[in-house]
């Protein structure tokens, strides 16, 4: 009796399935998970920018198999976020359930919304939804456009953006005060507004960022506007990158043994007596310094009213070389150009030509330096500049020209200018690119290499076909990288080495082109 009652209930509950006859279905096929989200609408109502809502989700497997989640997207504004969502388990077990959390914190004032899908095996409903809504409301900050890229702008040029401050909110908003972060000083703030400055809602002011090309290679700057936003700190990024006009290498191969011509003009007023013996007595080593250099150099000695030189034109072959200089810039005496040298040093260079009697001095392609030895104040009628400009007309360049002086120093010469002080000599020298030596000096030896290392002063410096952006320079000789022991003139456009470079050396200069900006 028991065992038909129980065959009889048995097919009782068949006949109530709805899955079929049978109470255990072939190969579980009729067994599947099910997903179900529990709420499937939030909305969070009237928020200010700045506050913050959290609901619940909770996701429940009410199926009867195994519920596999696979992942999550999310379509819609920034101001819901999700901060636990990664930690729900990979599979829920039938009717198992787990939780996490949605943050909404309106980043904009107005209508705001979104949808979040939450990814399964649920062969049906594959991707289960929740739909987000929200409302932003009070002073809302927006800075457009933001990014903005200046993209390349030439080295040494630059360009500037206006940015738009709006009020995208409902209520006043306050701008209290702005700044731009840059950290290498390429981006600043052009002109300013007028602050605290109050939008009501709807309106917008303008500032202009600018960005100058100091550098080449990239570079961002950061905008940052402290207002009433309840948000905070509300901030718009400018990117940029300066860039070479193009890249230069200049080349030069240093002349084996340089022609120099050297005219030395000395007052000889009894004063200079003593002062031009100690010239004489420390030639030998503005002499030795020379020949570090070259050999290949020649000199005169002026001192008497025709400009005619003294002896002859001294060179390295010349016999009893030390002793000749001494006595040639001793000879003569007081005359009416003694304290002339500006009219004396332009007669002696006029009479270079051939048959004249300092022909000879003066040999093409050679460099000028012309040395000006007094203890007094220029007395002549002739400017400096004037002067300066008759020697420079006997070179093909000002550049292989310098004019340097031994003189008094700029305080007062024994004697006074017309204005109180060395007028004439010191202003042809800073003019003339040479050194300005006191003539009353304790170290002529001193003195004495100065001129020397002047006299071969331009075979050091080399002019850039272009104009570079200094920071690119990059020096070599004979192919190895110098790191130190030259400079850059912007003033003449050149490379200038402290210590000349070796006889036939290649100077190899690489730079990045500056240009005139638009």
């Amino acid at each position: 009796m028991y065992r038909l009652l129980a065959i009889a209930s048995a097919l009782t509950f068949a006949a109530c399935s709805e899955r079929g006859i049978s109470s255990i279905p072939p190969d579980n096929e009729s067994l599947e998970p099910i997903i179900h989200l529990d709420p499937e609408n939030i909305d969070f109502g009237l928020l200010q920018p700045g506050d913050e809502a959290i609901q619940t989700v909770t996701v429940t497997n009410i199926g009867e198999d195994v519920l596999n989640l696979t992942g999550w997207v999310y379509e819609g504004h920034d101001s819901f976020s999700f901060p636990d969502i990664d930690a729900l388990p990979e599979r829920l077990e039938v009717d198992q359930a787990a939780a996490f959390q949605v943050r909404y914190s309106p980043r904009l004032t107005g209508e705001l919304g979104g949808t979040l899908y939450i990814e399964s095996d649920d062969p049906e409903n594959g991707q289960a939804s929740v739909i987000l809504a929200g409302q932003g409301s009070g002073p809302a900050l927006a800075i457009s456009p933001d990014p903005y890229d200046f993209n390349s702008v030439f080295v040494g040029c630059g360009d500037d953006v206006e940015l738009t401050l709006a009020n995208v909110g409902d209520a006043d908003l306050r701008i209290d005060a702005l700044n731009l972060d840059s950290e290498d000083g390429q981006f600043r703030l052009e002109g300013g507004l007028s602050l605290p400055l109050t939008l009501p809602p709807g309106a917008n002011t303008n500032v202009v960022v600018a960005f100058d090309a100091l550098y080449a290679g990239t570079s961002d700057g950061l905008l940052e506007v402290m207002s009433t936003d309840p948000r905070g700190v509300i901030t718009a990024t400018q990117l940029a990158e300066g860039t070479y006009a193009g890249q230069r290498v200049d080349s030069f191969t240093m002349p084996e043994d340089p022609a120099v011509d050297i005219l030395f003009a000395v007052d000889q007023s009894c004063s200079m007596d003593t002062l031009s013996a100690n010239l004489a007595s420390n030639f030998s080593t503005f002499i030795s310094t020379l020949g570090q250099v070259t050999d290949n150099w020649q000199i005169g000695v002026v001192t008497l009213e025709n400009g005619c030189r003294n002896d002859t034109v001294f060179t390295s072959t010349t016999t009893s070389l030390n002793d000749r200089f001494s006595s040639a810039v001793v000879s003569g005496g007081h005359h009416a150009t003694t304290e002339q040298l500006f009219v004396l040093a332009q007669s002696a260079l006029a009479k270079t030509l051939p048959g004249q009697c300092n022909s000879g001095l003066l040999r093409e392609g050679a460099l000028l330096h012309v040395v000006l030895v007094s203890d007094e104040y220029e007395q002549s009628s002739v400017s400096s500049g004037t002067f300066v400009t008759s020697v420079w007309s006997y070179r093909p360049s000002p550049r292989d020209v310098r004019i340097s002086g031994i003189m008094c120093p700029a305080s007062g010469c024994p004697s006074g200018g017309s204005d109180g002080t060395n007028s004439g000599y010191a202003q042809a020298v800073a003019q003339g690119g040479g050194e300005a030596l006191n003539i009353n000096t304790n170290n002529w030896g001193a003195s004495a290499q100065l001129l020397a290392e002047t006299s071969v002063d331009a075979i050091g410096r080399f002019e850039l076909s272009g104009t570079p952006d200094v920071g690119s320079l990059t020096v070599r000789v004979n192919g190895a990288v110098e790191e130190s022991g030259w400079h850059f003139s912007v003033t003449t456009n050149e490379v200038v080495f402290d210590d000349i470079p070796p006889t036939g050396a290649t100077v190899d200069v690489t730079y990045g082109l500056r240009i005139s900006c638009p």
